[in-house]
């Protein structure tokens, strides 16, 4: 059986040959469980705000408690990500923004469009 591929990468001479990205593990799990919202999800219910708070907040657990059809969801979730979450990419900054949202979003776009155009 493949390992999950939220396992970091370790050198076969590691100390330490154990971890998971946090990130993709959050993802894979609330996955499983049916949590996961979808980008255009989150903006039929929530609009323009919420889905920008998704897009440039690291990986939080209230995320995966915005919608109505995920099975942990909360009402609550909605006012920590306006409140608390968005407080996190604020503080960030501008310049903190770009790096850490922008110029990523835009590689791994470009990345995805173009696999999906050498399979077309």
């Amino acid at each position: 059986m493949d390992r999950p591929s939220y396992y970091l990468l370790a050198k076969e001479d590691a100390r330490i040959k154990y971890g998971c990205d946090h990130s993709t593990y959050q993802s894979t799990l609330a996955n499983d469980f049916g949590g996961l919202p979808g980008l255009t999800e989150l903006l039929k219910v929530h609009g323009w705000f919420i889905t920008f708070i998704y897009c440039f907040s690291a990986s939080f657990t209230s995320h995966y408690r915005l919608l109505p059809s995920s099975p942990f969801y909360s009402k609550k979730m909605i006012e920590v990500e306006k409140d608390e979450i968005y407080d996190t990419i604020r503080r960030r900054g501008v310049l903190g923004n770009l790096f850490m949202g922008v110029i990523p979003m835009a590689f791994y776009g470009l990345v995805n469009v173009s696999s999906l155009l050498s399979h077309v």
